[in-house]
């Protein structure tokens, strides 16, 4: 169950990689010349691309944000919001899949012991 909702995560975490990245490309090749803030997405506009629970969802940016995947920042839009963009590390991670990797590894992990136990039980039944 445990390894089922980190995985889960993980899907998360690249997902909202995928769409800060792609805001921050969307921007930097527009033509206009934004800063790193102006390339970023409100914890709404998140909201409302994922579907993902607001409470979830701001847990996932804080994971996020503590190990420097994204950044926060408020503008001085009138609407008080935190707004996240994606910084070089969380483009390396989306980069490397590093989200998407450990779900592949995690499912071998789990396919191993599956055989180990196998394997256990067949030396037990069949001592040499």
């Amino acid at each position: 169950m445990i390894n089922k909702l980190n995985s889960c995560k993980m899907q998360e975490k690249h997902r909202i990689l995928e769409i800060l990245n792609k805001e921050y490309n969307d921007k930097s090749y527009s033509g206009i010349d934004y800063t790193e803030e102006g390339k970023s997405l409100s914890e709404q506009d998140l909201h409302r691309k994922t579907s993902i629970h607001l409470d979830k969802l701001n847990l996932i940016l804080s994971s996020l944000k503590s190990y420097d995947y994204i950044k926060s920042t408020r503008l001085d839009d009138g609407k008080n919001l935190i707004y996240y963009y994606i910084t070089d590390k969380g483009r390396d991670a989306l980069l490397e899949r590093r989200f998407i990797w450990y779900l592949s590894s995690s499912k071998w992990a789990f396919i191993i012991s599956i055989i180990s136990l196998i394997i256990s039980a067949l030396q037990w039944i069949f001592p040499r």
